[in-house]
């Protein structure tokens, strides 16, 4: 269905990404919040979040973790057809990328 989506809008936005770690900390905090607590403050909000594989999708490294909204379905005529057909619109996602530790300059 990714695929019909991307086909369907052309070079509209698909999604964008929230950096979440670079975001400024929440008033009396020192740091800035992680996916996970940025993601229950998405969800505490009302919107509805991917959870396919889990909410919060961490890659093997374990240095980059991911979540994402659900997005809104629209209403597309395919050329050819005058069917409506329901597809994927855009959606938010949210990362957190951990500092990347090298051995080899420490």
């Amino acid at each position: 269905m990714v695929f019909v989506a991307t086909l369907a809008h052309g070079y509209a936005l698909n999604h964008s990404t929230i950096s979440v770690h670079r975001l400024p900390p929440p008033p009396g905090a020192s740091e800035p919040l992680g996916v996970d607590a940025f993601t229950e403050r998405v969800a505490a909000a009302g919107l509805t979040l991917n959870q396919e594989g889990g909410v919060i999708k961490v890659s093997p490294d374990g240095l980059l973790l991911q979540s994402s909204t659900v997005s809104d379905r629209i209403a597309y005529a395919f050329a050819g057809t005058t069917t409506l057909e329901h597809i994927a619109g855009s959606y938010m996602e949210f990362a957190e990328r951990r500092p990347l530790v090298r051995a080899d300059i420490l």
